[in-house]
């Protein structure tokens, strides 16, 4: 990374730090130092202004046999570019609530659009981002899915790809028909269950 790239990463760092302890991994009783993965996302204003928006950690997901006992009032996933990102989106949903109480409103993140200012397909939309606005996430571990898939690669002592096993009269591979975690790691964009280890109960990526 470059010497901005750094600054931006201190930044959430700086933010996570100044957090009180109770939102913070823990040192256990035993010694064990919890961990957990962060992500986080600022604003830039040229290279000298940057703000740290919001951040998240986690690393869960709720289970698929758990869900329907949620009724639309539990989060299914809490992993941490999860959090940030639907943080991120209230963030910015609030700057426009605020925005739209009055017409003499303003704001240092976003500015009324004009009446022909249209996005193709979606209509007008009447706020937007002021355009010195810069956006950057930071992630801890790289997202699940198809992203960490080359590190997982370079991970193993032995990268070659797993063998696939052939297909049935159906066309259907029952031992890949869906995969768990990071198995099969040198097949992209496939669908993917959470979490990584056997044991655990499915949920989807």
């Amino acid at each position: 990374m470059g010497v901005f790239e750094d600054r931006v990463v201190d930044n959430i760092l700086d933010k996570f730090h100044s957090l009180p302890p109770k939102c913070k991994p823990i040192l256990r009783t035993d010694g064990h130092h919890d961990w957990v993965p962060l992500s986080g996302i600022v604003l830039t204003k040229g290279d000298d202004d940057i703000t740290c928006a919001v951040l998240g950690t986690g690393m869960k997901c709720l289970p698929a046999r758990k869900i329907f006992k949620a009724g639309g009032f539990v989060l299914h996933d809490w992993h941490a570019e999860i959090l940030a990102l639907r943080a991120f989106n209230r963030f910015l949903i609030q700057e426009c609530h605020d925005m739209a109480k009055s017409p003499e409103a303003t704001s240092g993140i976003i500015r009324r659009r004009s009446e022909n200012e249209t996005s193709a397909g979606r209509g007008l939309q009447p706020f937007t981002l002021h355009e010195h606005i810069k956006l950057y996430m930071y992630c801890s571990e790289a997202p699940c899915g198809d992203a960490s898939m080359e590190l997982t690669m370079n991970a193993q002592d032995d990268a070659t790809p797993w063998p696939i096993p052939s297909e049935d009269a159906s066309g259907i591979n029952e031992s890949t028909e869906t995969l768990k975690g990071r198995g099969y790691f040198s097949q992209l964009g496939i669908v993917r269950r959470k979490p990584c280890t056997l044991t655990s109960h499915n949920s989807l990526w």
